[in-house]
């Protein structure tokens, strides 16, 4: 009973992927990825300044900038970027 199988269907040849849009995606997520990590590290760097180093100034000034880098950096990059 449990050796039964039933024939499978013939294959079906899918369309072509769009490897431009697959490019474009993966620059994206890379992208979001690089500045999502940047900005999760000036946050850790501002938090040990406020709370271990006891430097609330520069600790405000990383944990600013943490938050508003990263957009920045985005927004210029996107102004920047080179046309395929």
């Amino acid at each position: 009973m449990a050796n039964h199988h039933e024939p499978l269907p013939p294959l079906e040849h899918e369309s072509a992927m769009d490897y431009h849009q697959h490019e474009k995606m993966y620059d994206n997520f890379a992208r979001i990825l690089k500045y999502s990590i940047s900005s999760i590290a000036i946050l850790v760097i501002g938090l040990y300044c406020i709370i271990e180093a006891e430097q609330p100034l520069l600790g405000t000034i990383f944990v600013l900038l943490s938050v508003f880098g990263p957009v920045a950096m985005a927004i210029y990059s996107s102004v920047n970027k080179p046309v395929r």
